[in-house]
């Protein structure tokens, strides 16, 4: 991810520093990334919720299922706007970028959250279990969006992302099974 001498930027050709998050291949993996806490959290440790015994207002599983690429969207504009703050905050490494996310999350996750409770029924624990996963989603976005900031090359940024999603879902299947 390091920039190449002809690179052009606001400060002009050549410019020095860390490399912009705010980018498509950036923005891909941290939101691979964000999947994958979405199901480790959606598919492994708090599958139980999404049961109808529960949540009487849950959408039917056929319907569910079929808007779950629009809530990847959705997840893909978070990680965007991680990283545009990422970027206009000059956030570096994983740290920094941690709580940025954190923040981020707990932002959209606090108002969207709260403004759905308001209008459709939802136990306090469904709210508080999309809290964490909309914060956790987030938080993880900007852990790699903050280390692409440190300039990690992009081949490092491939697999430590591919692994960490594979790893994520891997272990969401682990826990459906030990808690289901």
């Amino acid at each position: 991810m390091t920039r190449s001498p002809d690179a052009e930027s606001d400060a002009g050709p050549a410019a020095v520093g860390p490399a912009r998050a705010f980018r498509v291949e950036p923005v891909f993996w941290a939101w691979l990334v964000a999947v994958g806490v979405d199901l480790f959290f959606n598919a492994g440790v708090f599958a139980g919720l999404f049961e109808q015994s529960r949540e009487p207002n849950l959408l039917a599983d056929e319907v569910l299922f079929a808007r779950i690429p629009v809530a990847y969207v959705v997840v893909a504009v978070g990680v965007a706007a991680v990283a545009w703050v990422v970027d206009l905050a000059q956030i570096t490494g994983a740290r920094r970028g941690a709580i940025t996310g954190t923040g981020i999350g707990l932002l959209f996750g606090l108002t969207g959250l709260v403004w759905l409770w308001t209008a459709i029924e939802m136990t306090l624990l469904f709210v508080g279990a999309g809290l964490v996963v909309q914060t956790a989603q987030m938080a993880a976005a900007g852990i790699v969006l903050g280390v692409v900031r440190r300039d990690l090359p992009a081949r490092q940024l491939r697999w430590r992302s591919a692994a960490a999603a594979l790893a994520l879902a891997m272990t969401a299947i682990v826990v459906q099974n030990v808690i289901g």
